[in-house]
């Protein structure tokens, strides 16, 4: 199990040992890449992870409808009615999520609506090497900004020698004046 980022891991790990459940809890600095990467399904309440779970190859399942007071409490923005949802089965109870699991017996594949929301919402498939992208585009100004950089301080040397010459001539010219006095 992977407890997310803000929630407090003690209120679990007290939850499992209250009631004698074995649970391996995934490291709390691991990735959600690294982690969900090793599974074949994610079950949980609806959550933007589950964008990450399917770009990892693996079948979200969610298990908002559960409890059916669950719907009454959501506003129009929340992760249950995101259009990725379509494609995310919604067991209405725990033995359809066991059903949905034992059922569905193949390796996940995705299909193109999931590509296509996947696409839209988070540019994929570039999305996917989204922090090498971030870095080559950080690369790339560092390059820039050392061409301009170089430009700028050529420039600022020119202009910062010219000054220097006109306070030194100056300087070279009262100097010589007050000596002749």
């Amino acid at each position: 199990m992977k407890v997310h980022p803000r929630e407090d891991r003690g209120v679990w790990e007290g939850f499992f040992s209250k009631h004698n459940l074995i649970v391996e809890l995934a490291e709390w600095r691991t990735p959600y890449m690294h982690w969900v990467s090793h599974l074949d399904y994610v079950i949980g309440s609806a959550s933007t992870t589950f964008y990450d779970s399917y770009v990892a190859g693996v079948q979200p399942i969610c298990t908002s409808k559960i409890d059916k007071l669950r719907l009454a409490h959501l506003h129009d923005g929340a992760e249950e009615f995101n259009a990725l949802m379509e494609f995310v089965p919604q067991p209405e109870s725990v033995d359809e999520v066991v059903s949905t699991i034992v059922s569905n017996s193949k390796a996940f594949v995705m299909g193109e609506g999931i590509k296509e929301v996947l696409n839209k919402e988070t540019n994929y498939p570039l999305s996917k090497s989204s922090i090498s992208n971030i870095a080559d585009q950080c690369i790339l100004l560092t390059e820039d900004n050392k061409k301009k950089n170089s430009l700028v301080d050529e420039w600022f040397f020119h202009v910062f020698g010219k000054i220097l010459n006109v306070v030194f001539y100056a300087y070279r010219r009262l100097y010589k004046k007050m000596s002749e006095h």
